[in-house]
């Protein structure tokens, strides 16, 4: 399974008006094209002419040999303005990024989908898996008014695709070098990620903590009595790693694992009334909001 959307490459500079970017188009068999195009404040998204004279060229001369391909709906494209707005958030985002790199998402309402965005605001080259198979979703739910004061809060659902759909590896097609100052947006479904969660967790009042990659192997020790669980080592696969071998080696000859990195994660956000409540199990029973 892949994400049914198409992806924008942002770069090589942050600007937040006349973007150059390219257009990550998933094609057949799991390959895929970059379509360069622009974006402008007042034209949109436009398509450069060679690849505009490239797709009308290929129109122009089928061949008659091949069938006729099944119609397929178009992917829906990255809205601009989503794209500006994720770059935007990327550079308020709060604390040290490791290698340089932001991950966040936005929320769209909830019908329509979601995109979220991973940006080299470093200083040196990274190669990134933009899989969107990665994406988990840690959502808290809004507290039961009818739960007791002293009762513990439930424990955040996690929404992430089957088991089977998330890759055990690096897919090579997706491994992407994004120079400082590159970026990469695209959509995605929220609600495929939280198929058959109960309680429903897309709900008004709920905080959603995004993160991307595969999650931190743990170790678990015990002081005082009290467990306590610790990073390990870390092995492959990792979402994001120096594209140069010798920048995989951190300078104080630690351990290489610390210049990899298995998981982002992105700034929590709370959704909005736009969501309702809606039909929400809180407890053995479900209660109408």
């Amino acid at each position: 399974m892949r994400a049914a959307s198409q992806s924008l490459r942002v770069g090589p500079r942050l600007a937040l008006s006349a973007l150059p970017l390219a257009v990550l188009v998933a094609c057949a068999g799991g390959n895929h094209a970059l379509v360069g195009a622009t974006i402008d404040d007042d034209a949109g998204l436009a398509p450069s002419a060679s690849a505009a004279d490239a797709g009308a060229s290929d129109a122009a001369a089928p061949d008659a040999a091949a069938p006729a391909p099944a119609a397929e709906e178009a992917p829906p494209a990255v809205d601009p303005a989503v794209a500006h707005a994720l770059l935007s958030k990327t550079g308020e985002a709060a604390g040290a990024a490791a290698l340089g790199l932001r991950f966040e998402i936005v929320e769209l309402g909830s019908q329509l989908p979601w995109a979220f965005a991973v940006v080299n605001r470093g200083t040196e080259a990274v190669q990134v898996d933009f899989d969107a198979r990665l994406l988990t979703l840690e959502v808290e739910l809004p507290p039961d008014p009818k739960a007791k004061a002293k009762q513990k809060p439930a424990k955040p659902v996690v929404c992430r695709l089957p088991a089977d759909v998330v890759p055990s590896s690096v897919d090579p097609a997706l491994a992407i070098k994004l120079e400082p100052g590159d970026g990469l947006v695209q959509n995605f479904d929220p609600r495929l990620y939280c198929l058959g969660k109960t309680p429903a967790p897309l709900v008004e009042g709920a905080r959603i903590t995004p993160h991307f990659g595969w999650p931190l192997k743990m170790k678990v020790s015990w002081h005082g009595g009290k467990r306590e669980e610790t990073p390990a080592e870390q092995h492959e696969p990792f979402v994001a790693e120096p594209s140069e071998a010798r920048g995989s080696l951190p300078a104080n000859g630690g351990d290489p694992s610390e210049r990899r990195l298995k998981e982002l994660t992105g700034t929590p956000l709370t959704l909005g009334s736009d969501f309702g409540r809606g039909l929400v199990r809180f407890g053995p029973d479900h209660q109408r909001r």
